[in-house]
């Protein structure tokens, strides 16, 4: 499904009411750590969903995403979504 040009040119708009993330170091650490204890449940994370999830967590803020993946990782640390 492809998304209409007249959408795709407003994306900088929609976006730009969002705060623009930047991870720092020790989310990187942390996050090389994240799934680790995902794996010891049962549960795979990827590189980048790690990354995510740990930005969000260090940050006390909410994930808004559709990605089942995240709601798994939610079960072993204190990632927040709002799905």
């Amino acid at each position: 499904m492809s998304v209409p040009s007249k959408v795709r040119l407003n994306f900088p708009e929609y976006f730009s009411a969002l705060p623009f993330l930047t991870p720092e170091r020790e989310d990187y650490i942390e996050a090389a750590n994240l799934p680790n204890g995902c794996r010891k449940k049962g549960i795979q994370v990827g590189t980048i969903d790690a990354l995510l999830a740990q930005s969000c967590i260090s940050r006390n803020i909410e994930l808004l995403t559709t990605d089942k993946d995240f709601s798994q990782i939610a079960k072993v640390c204190p990632l927040q979504i709002w799905s």
